[in-house]
């Protein structure tokens, strides 16, 4: 009875540790990102770029005319091993912010998805803004998809 036992808990053992290291991939993996706010809308057109060396982002940031706060932010060391994927993501007016819920790896994309938050007791000015979501990404990152859960269905952008 003790053997059958025992080899009933060596089963349960194996079988809880096989599901948790199925759970444990790299495509769950969570990067760092932030919002840089912008407070204009005359910048260039929708963005959603993967800057992969120091001279895409300066180039990035002038033809943008705007340093975005990260042109110095970032030097070549840090794109030995890392790139960045930047979104550009419209707002209604100035009372409007962007919260990012989660940033994980889909494949060879990067999934942003975040919600745009309309305080109903503020009132901003009804000005078209954009702001920017800037993810530091790991190199076999080739795309951005985008989840807006405040009202936008998911899409891929290559």
């Amino acid at each position: 009875m003790k053997k059958i036992i025992k080899n009933v808990v060596w089963v349960v053992i194996v079988f809880i540790a096989i599901i948790t290291l199925a759970g444990c991939t790299k495509e769950n993996t969570e990067y760092k990102a932030y919002v840089i706010h912008n407070g204009s809308y005359d910048i260039g057109k929708d963005t959603k770029k993967i800057i992969a060396n120091k001279q895409e982002l300066e180039d990035f940031c002038d033809e943008l005319e705007s340093d975005l706060d990260i042109k110095d932010k970032y030097d070549e060391k840090f794109f030995e091993n890392k790139s960045l994927a930047i979104m550009s993501v419209e707002l209604g007016n100035s009372a409007e912010s962007i919260t990012i819920k989660k940033v994980s790896k889909d494949g060879n994309n990067v999934k942003i998805v975040y919600e745009i938050d309309s305080p109903k007791d503020k009132v901003g000015l009804t000005v078209m803004m954009k702001d920017f979501i800037v993810v530091e990404v790991d190199k076999d990152i080739k795309g951005i998809e985008e989840h807006n859960s405040s009202f936008v269905p998911e899409k891929v952008i290559y």
